[in-house]
């Protein structure tokens, strides 16, 4: 793919993730230049909500657009729980609002790099990109020690007839828009909100079970599950061997996935495993505090 000027990104949000995901949109777009613009895949944001992302976007004279989204979009879908929201499917939306490539973003992460250089990867013909889920990862990593995995049938069922590890991390998804669409099969699939409200991961899975086979593995730079990129590109090699994908890089995008979130109070044990990155998102909040007051993190 030839390079083009500036990113586009997507976040989903609604009121209960806005502090986060503001604070996410701020650092992609003190990271990223020529950031170009920005979709708001928004939930009954409120007036004030979407006041402050204009502001974080004008900031930085990027284009802002607000997808207002209701529970109708999304049919019968019930709520999962609290870290799985129905907000997450919003994301199944973007190829059917944005007509190029897009980069989906969680709202539970911090940008560290320009997204320029994630945009421009080359698919080589296929839908996404994404990075191979770290729990996954490890699991595969540990079996071939004799150690069990509760989930393995359940994942390779996701993913056949292709191997598990082909399974990917939704956090951080680029997409080529104009070519699913072009998929039939898996466009009309995407807005199966049921089906997927039933996996255990919701869209996640439902994500990983359309595009199998047509996802490009990205670096793990890319969605550095609490800032543990180095291990997961280590494990990778040792199962698969040396590639573009386990190529050293500098963090881009750092993903606190999970129910346990640095916003909040947390355990010792659990900031310790992830120490670096933990203290990284509360030096920014602290930043990002002083700049925009009165932003509630729940």
């Amino acid at each position: 793919m030839a390079g083009i000027i500036g990113a586009r990104i997507a976040f989903g949000t609604d009121m209960g993730f806005f502090g986060p995901t503001a604070l996410s949109l701020w650092s992609a777009t003190r990271s990223t230049p020529n950031l170009r613009h920005i979709d708001i895949l928004s939930l009954n944001l409120t007036s004030h909500a979407m006041d402050v992302l204009r502001r974080i976007a004008g900031e930085r004279e990027v284009n802002i657009q607000f997808h207002l989204l209701t529970d109708d979009h999304f049919g019968s879908a019930p709520e999962k729980v609290r870290h799985l929201s129905k907000t997450s499917l919003a994301r199944l939306l973007l190829p059917s609002l944005v007509q190029e490539r897009v980069i989906y973003i969680d709202g539970d992460t911090l940008v560290k790099r320009d997204l320029d250089d994630l945009y421009n990867i080359d698919l080589k013909g296929n839908l996404i990109g994404g990075v191979r889920d770290f729990g996954v990862v490890k699991r595969l990593d540990l079996l071939t020690h004799g150690k069990t995995w509760d989930r393995q049938a359940e994942t390779e069922q996701i993913m056949a007839p292709y191997p598990p590890a082909d399974y990917v991390n939704a956090g951080v998804l680029l997409l080529d828009c104009v070519s699913i669409r072009g998929n039939k099969c898996i466009y009309s699939g995407l807005s199966d909100f049921n089906k997927a409200s039933n996996y255990r991961n919701f869209d996640q899975d439902h994500i990983n079970h359309l595009f199998r086979g047509r996802i490009k593995h990205l670096n793990p730079a890319w969605n550095d599950s609490r800032g543990r990129a180095v291990l997961q590109r280590t494990r990778t090699e040792r199962l698969y061997g040396a590639s573009a994908e386990t190529e050293q890089e500098r963090s881009g995008i750092i993903h606190y996935h999970g129910k346990v979130k640095p916003w909040r109070k947390m355990g010792y044990k659990d900031a310790k495993r992830s120490l670096h990155a933990v203290a990284l998102y509360r030096m920014h909040k602290w930043i990002f505090d002083r700049q925009y007051s009165n932003i509630i993190f729940y």
